[in-house]
């Protein structure tokens, strides 16, 4: 911060130009002539302040060597106008190179006094006579005026105190609001849920969010008892709750949001007509409904997301036309419905869900505020995936499910061809056709899912170019890739199968080599080699498609290794035993065979136990068939 510009320190990025690399290269002058940059304080806050609102200490003051010219052309471009540096590095190099020469800098132009001081060093003489003229001259005028100077002295004295106070006082409220904010757009920036799955960026997050909470913690220890600043008090007890739930500290998190709600519930008594207090309070109850399931603490997580609810939709009824209440509303109806559908309730999260529809069914076409558009299509993905997995409980019909996911499909295409640079709405529209695909491949309409499948990779295979950084756009790509060759297996597509799973591979072996710490992402691998396998088998190559076999179980007992209860690496790993234990069948390795198909039926569920025990039984059985001609010569107790 010692050489950045006002403009930037401000955060006006609009200012920002070759004025700001001419600010830089006079602090950097500055410090070469006096030693020291132009500002520099304790900590890099109070740096920035200094540059905002301080003028630097001449150099001639701290190095009284320093030609005055080139003090002027230092502090010229320290100006804090941008329109009053020097236009361009090249402006200053060229007055840099005038006072080398000894010609008149264009920073400060040769006015009266500076042609007197010149003309005083041709001729010293008369300007000896003319000093001690003007100096008797300056004596007089200097009486009179130390005695009207001291007259006053005594009333500006008191004037003067008073404004010192109230400029501490004003100077301490800016410096407060300026750490509010700069912690508050650092949290923003580190908060967004698109950097949660960033495993690289993990540890700088963290450590990110711990100073934001240490921050509002002392703030809140400072200034918890100033009647002026009770709102910003109740708003850093909810960042507090935000902060320690990103963080997995459940419990301070809980207690935060306890204070929060109490405070805002207290700010609102003394002013409850307030629109921004009773929606500060509904934001309070949705972050705490969040906290509560992940917690797994349905009942409390239900309670606060009604209360919620019921905050919006009265600030809903006093203003239809608040597009930001309406959005906020719909979105807490939608997290009623997911944690509903946790709750095994499937007919009371219909409705949660089917509720934030209506709100915005006359809201959906373009024209309307994106964010609404947005929220209608994320509550028609939430109720068709709720059919899907709840078709006994909520029988829909196959017409009527199909109906809603192309309903989705169709409106996140919407918001794509009209805001094609936002990457949620694309990321929306891929997830969303991948649900249909799903629902297409169980239905066994396997052209649909795989038509949706290429739709998706297309969207998806853009996403992960464009942001290589954020992993998870490259892991949903590799996803798709996988469910698209499995289609076309089914199809008996084998050799497009094998390309799109050579492509799967890559990026998942990628993504373990930037991230190997990070198990879902190995567990992806082996379940990318697992598929690779199977096609191959069905090429009739069993030696190359057993060898994937091997990397792929390799590959997930390493996951179980470091986390046994990981839930899909032990459901890759029993898929693959399984499969591999049919290809040692095949070629009569009975005993590879029954270790593997015995290491499927250990990690299944309960599930899949119907087809491994008779695969078991007759690998069993092969191997006793092997066995018994050689022991036809041994004695009965042996063969028994």
């Amino acid at each position: 911060p010692e050489y950045m510009a006002p403009e930037q320190a401000r955060g006006r990025h609009q200012e920002v130009g070759p004025a700001s690399d001419v600010y830089a290269l006079g602090a950097i002058l500055y410090e070469c002539l006096t030693g020291k940059p132009p500002f520099q304080a304790s900590n890099n806050l109070d740096t920035m302040l200094q540059v905002i609102r301080d003028d630097p200490v001449s150099p001639r003051q701290l190095q009284p060597t320093v030609p005055r010219d080139l003090e002027t052309i230092c502090l010229c471009c320290l100006h804090k106008e941008p329109g009053k540096r020097y236009s361009t590095a090249r402006a200053l190099a060229e007055d840099l190179r005038r006072f080398q020469r000894g010609e008149p800098i264009q920073a400060r132009p040769a006015g009266l006094l500076e042609r007197l001081r010149k003309w005083c060093w041709r001729h010293p003489a008369a300007a000896s006579s003319l000093t001690v003229a003007l100096l008797a001259l300056l004596g007089l005028l200097v009486a009179g005026v130390l005695f009207t100077i001291h007259l006053n002295a005594a009333r500006q004295q008191a004037a003067d105190r008073a404004a010192d106070e109230e400029k501490a006082r004003k100077e301490a409220e800016a410096r407060f609001e300026l750490a509010f904010a700069v912690v508050e757009e650092m949290y923003g920036e580190f908060g967004y849920e698109r950097f949660r799955d960033v495993p690289g960026l993990a540890p700088v997050r963290q450590a990110v969010l711990e100073k934001a909470l240490r921050f509002h913690q002392r703030f809140l220890q400072e200034r918890a008892g100033d009647p002026r600043v009770r709102q910003a008090v109740a708003l850093s007890q909810l960042r507090i709750g935000e902060i320690c739930h990103q963080l997995g500290k459940h419990e301070p998190a809980d207690a935060a949001y306890r204070e929060a709600l109490a405070s805002t519930r207290e700010l609102l008594r003394e002013n409850p007509q307030s629109r921004l207090l009773r929606r500060q309070l509904a934001g309070v109850y949705r972050r705490h409904g969040e906290l509560f399931a992940a917690m797994g603490r349905v009942t409390q997580a239900e309670s606060a997301y009604g209360s919620a609810r019921d905050l919006l939709l009265s600030l809903h009824q006093e203003n239809l036309g608040d597009v930001e209440v309406l959005a906020d509303l719909a979105g807490v109806e939608r997290a009623l419905g997911a944690i509903l559908q946790i709750a095994l309730r499937p007919r009371d999260a219909e409705k949660a869900f089917a509720s934030a529809r209506d709100r915005l069914r006359d809201r959906i076409q373009p024209g309307y505020a994106a964010v609404l558009r947005q929220e209608y299509a994320l509550a028609t993905r939430g109720l068709a995936v709720l059919y899907h997995r709840n078709a006994a409980a909520l029988p829909h019909g196959l017409p009527g499910l199909t109906r809603l996911f192309n309903e989705g499909v169709a409106l996140s295409d919407a918001l794509v061809r009209d805001f094609p640079q936002v990457e949620s709405y694309r990321r929306l529209a891929a997830l969303t056709r991948m649900d249909l695909a799903t629902w297409q491949a169980n239905w066994f309409n396997l052209p649909g899912a795989q038509s949706n499948l290429r739709q998706a990779v297309i969207l998806q295979r853009k996403l992960a170019a464009e942001q290589p950084a954020i992993p998870g756009y490259a892991h949903e790509l590799a996803i798709s890739l996988n469910n698209l060759a499995n289609i076309h297996i089914l199809r008996n597509q084998l050799d497009e199968a094998h390309k799109l799973l050579d492509e799967a591979l890559e990026i998942r072996l990628g993504l373990v080599a930037r991230y190997p710490l990070e198990a879902a992402f190995a567990s992806d691998l082996g379940c990318v080699q697992s598929s690779l396998a199977k096609c191959l088998e069905k090429k009739n190559q069993p030696e190359a498609a057993r060898q994937h076999y091997d990397e792929a179980i390799a590959t997930l007992e390493g996951v179980l290794r470091r986390q046994p209860n990981h839930r899909e690496a032990r459901t890759f790993l029993r898929n693959a035993s399984a499969w591999r234990a049919a290809i040692y069948h095949q070629s009569g390795r009975h005993v590879e065979a029954l270790a593997d198909w015995n290491r499927a039926l250990e990690l299944d569920d309960g599930s899949m136990a119907w087809e491994y025990r008779p695969g078991r039984e007759k690998t069993l059985r092969a191997a006793l068939e092997q066995l018994l001609p050689a022991l036809t010569s041994r004695p009965k107790w042996v063969r028994e």
